[in-house]
């Protein structure tokens, strides 16, 4: 009967955890004991590691968009007076590479963009490109995702 290494080194973290207990270090059981915690949770449970770090990045970014308050093409662009249509990972949220989002969004004003924002470790975050679109190309875009298209250009007619 062969064993699975990676299912041992959680029940050897615990049984170091336990004998750290008992020998009274418990500076080394605590570590030993986070060690064992972050081996056990399951990636999809609330308190995942990496589950946390994706909504940090996530808080992250839409914090970055709703305090963009730039000028660009002619017009004042702000995130907080514009409503998100749709939104697209460029790149893995939970890569140790920063993580690329585009937002398309249109403003208060009638006017279509997508922001491009960047966000570095789990806090740093801005947006780093501004692409002023028609509403012709958000048509196209929101197509794809036939709830969304009906929220702001109304039900097509079916083919």
């Amino acid at each position: 009967m062969s064993q699975n290494p990676k299912a041992l080194i959680p029940v050897a973290t615990i049984t170091a955890t336990m004998a750290a207990l008992i020998t009274g270090q418990s500076a080394v059981a605590l570590g030993l004991g986070l060690i064992s915690w972050c081996l056990l949770i399951p990636e999809k449970s609330p308190y995942s590691i990496k589950r946390l770090a994706g909504e940090y990045r996530r808080q992250a970014a839409k914090e970055a968009f709703n305090n963009m308050d730039v000028v660009g093409f002619g017009k004042r662009w702000i995130g907080h007076h514009s409503e998100v249509a749709m939104i697209q990972e460029l790149t893995n949220i939970h890569d140790t590479k920063p993580w690329l989002v585009e937002v398309l969004a249109k403003t208060d004003g009638g006017a279509w963009f997508i922001a491009e924002i960047t966000v570095t470790g789990l806090k740093q975050a801005q947006v780093t490109k501004l692409h002023q679109i028609t509403a012709e190309m958000a048509k196209e875009l929101t197509g794809r995702k036939p709830d969304v298209y009906e929220r702001f250009f109304g039900k097509p007619e079916i083919a």
